[in-house]
């Protein structure tokens, strides 16, 4: 079975993608696919998230370019812990 019979059309390049506003509307799209889909932005691997204002009102979620200088470190300690 190959990627395409996995990953909806929706997610295929186009004019129309999956839009999210929430975290939960994210995660609904994501669970579309499959776990171990790499993640790339830009050149890099990855991305970053980080909860602004978090304490305000307009708190929100971004999803970022790893910085080069990022270090993934603390996620493979998470799941060495489990």
């Amino acid at each position: 079975m190959s990627l395409r019979d996995i990953v909806p059309e929706e997610f295929y390049r186009g004019d129309d993608h999956p839009y999210a506003e929430t975290v939960e509307e994210l995660i609904y799209l994501l669970q579309k696919l499959p776990g171990d889909l790499p993640i790339k932005q830009g050149f890099n691997n990855g991305c970053t998230l980080i909860v602004f204002n978090v304490s305000e009102e307009d708190a929100h979620l971004e999803v970022m370019e790893v910085e080069e200088d990022d270090d993934d470190s603390w996620f493979n300690e998470l799941l060495d812990d489990d």
